[in-house]
């Protein structure tokens, strides 16, 4: 999970850690397939996303909710 503040298409903490997320992710299953021969797929990302007044929620305003990508 990751969670944080802001726009997720402009902050490089955000594409960062989904970077990092995605690189553990096929890590382990090409590791669990090498040694295990078990093979999965790795699933697409989903994300959460609020402000504190949903009624004003619009994706113009991204800068100012809260995402959990």
């Amino acid at each position: 999970m990751i969670e944080g503040r802001g726009d997720p298409h402009t902050l490089k903490p955000y594409r960062q850690a989904i970077q990092t997320l995605y690189d553990l992710a096929y890590t382990l299953k090409f590791g669990l397939k090498k040694s295990q021969g078990i093979d999965y797929t790795v699933m697409g990302l989903e994300g959460l996303w609020w402000m504190s007044d949903m009624n004003s929620f619009s994706m113009a305003k991204r800068k100012n909710g809260c995402g959990l990508p």
